[in-house]
């Protein structure tokens, strides 16, 4: 049998467990859940570009996959970069980051939301934005 004070200790932490998370949850830091995502499919993005002449296109890939081909708009700045370059971005361009498999453009978004959240317009691309024809396209796969 458990003593009342066992049974006492135990109500007390769930208590503290209750309470912690309901105030996590009404003053705490919002997940990337909680926060509206900017992804642009393939023919969105392509849209968008065609309307907006200013944007900055980053292309999120390694050096050598972007030396491999690129669209001549883009500029490269690889995800391992981005914490170290992203102060020197325009807060007055939208961006719009790319990738092949999304993932690293992803993960930027994220970073250069908190990094620069000054910067009003960021999206990233889901998909490979230059995939069949689009001019001056780099590889689907890149080489080692």
């Amino acid at each position: 049998m458990i003593s009342r004070k066992a049974w006492l200790l135990v109500g007390t932490i769930a208590l503290i467990c209750v309470l912690e998370t309901a105030l996590y949850h009404m003053f705490g830091a919002h997940t990337p859940e909680e926060v509206p995502q900017r992804f642009l499919t393939v023919a969105q993005a392509r849209r968008y570009l065609a309307q907006h002449e200013d944007v900055l296109v980053i292309d999120m890939r390694t050096r050598r996959e972007f030396a491999a081909g690129h669209t001549p708009e883009a500029i490269n700045i690889p995800l391992y970069q981005i914490h170290r370059l992203a102060a020197d971005l325009p807060s007055t361009r939208p961006v719009l980051l790319v990738d092949v498999a999304s993932a690293r453009a992803y993960q930027g978004y994220w970073t250069l939301r908190r990094l620069r959240p000054d910067i009003a317009e960021v999206y990233y691309v889901r998909g490979w934005l230059w995939a069949d024809n689009f001019k001056n396209a780099p590889p689907a796969v890149s080489l080692p």
